[in-house]
């Protein structure tokens, strides 16, 4: 394993202790991180990462404060800063079971305790640049693949090697112009798996909404179902944009309308709009999937999209 050319990594450490902030800048600069920004607030991370195209965060986490798992899960997402594949190592004061899991849920690369020896802090730093796990995307997750068995029930999920920055540049010397353009092509690969994972969950989503339509006892949970609904849908038309599936924009923006309306009247949804939604959701899904022949007889795409337009109208 030859020498790592630490000089070169762009760093930011968040912590908002003074103390465990300065301390852990000096171990960092005296292990060859010159390159490093410490801060001690969230706002000066995003503006950070928005700014430039940071290769390693390491950020301290506190269990009542969920703002750092939002920022990290709105980076991976591609909603905020130049790097969503970013290597990130969470620090907690004590690995509590509900914040390990919303730090892993984020997408946190790696999670240690703010009282880890320096020698774990390194040795889980040497580990991400030759070991790093390849991403994984859901609807709702994009982040590192922690799947040790795969099921034959579970939902295969093709695997990516996304960049790793800290990698590129402390081993192959690489410049951010060469890591801007692996953050692209890595971008659309990306893209297009969420965009696939969206399809899929509305329609699981439109088939849940269904079966309780006409349930006065569910109504709490019809409407948390139509606004997640409206949130993948919303984030999907975002997407479609200049990609193989923009084709199917109309009837997304066409789901999104209905799906609205849906979620303005719990107590009693219009059961034109309930129909349309399911005819609008399994439309989506053969436009995306043709070869689901079971799917594709239930639905005649090209009257729905003229019923959306109608409804529209």
């Amino acid at each position: 394993m030859g020498a790592l050319f630490l000089n070169r990594v762009d760093l930011v450490l968040f912590e908002a202790d003074a103390g465990s902030r300065t301390s852990r800048e000096d171990l960092l600069r005296r292990k060859g991180f010159q390159r490093t920004i410490a801060v001690n607030c969230l706002d000066d991370l995003q503006k950070l990462t928005d700014r430039s195209t940071v290769d390693l965060v390491i950020m301290g986490i506190d269990d009542g404060d969920d703002s750092a798992c939002r920022l990290l899960h709105q980076t991976r997402h591609g909603h905020l800063g130049r790097n969503p594949y970013v290597t990130v190592i969470s620090l907690v004061r004590e690995a509590k079971s509900g914040l390990v899991r919303r730090i892993v849920d984020a997408g946190s690369d790696a999670l240690l305790t703010q009282a880890a020896q320096p020698k774990e802090l390194l040795d889980r730093l040497i580990h991400l640049v030759h070991r790093r796990k390849p991403f994984v995307v859901t609807s709702d997750y994009i982040g590192p693949d922690r799947r040790h068995v795969i099921r034959p029930d579970q939902e295969q999920l093709p695997q990516i090697q996304v960049p790793n920055a800290l990698r590129e540049k402390s081993v192959n010397g690489a410049d951010t112009a060469t890591i801007d353009r692996m953050i692209q092509r890595a971008n659309g690969v990306v893209n297009e798996q969420k965009m696939i994972r969206h399809v899929m969950t509305i329609r699981r989503l439109v088939t849940q909404l269904l079966k309780m339509a006409d349930r006065p006892d569910r109504i709490e949970d019809r409407q948390a179902l139509s606004e997640h609904l409206l949130q993948v849908g919303e984030d999907l038309a975002s997407r479609l944009v200049g990609t193989r599936l923009a084709h199917v924009g109309d009837l997304c923006e066409s789901l999104v309308t209905v799906t609205g309306a849906v979620h303005r009247c719990p107590d009693t949804p219009d059961a034109k709009d309930l129909a349309l939604l399911e005819e609008l959701g399994t439309a989506l899904h053969v436009s995306v999937f043709p070869k689901d022949s079971v799917a594709a007889l239930s639905v005649d795409v090209a009257e729905t999209v003229r019923a959306a337009r109608r409804y529209q109208s």
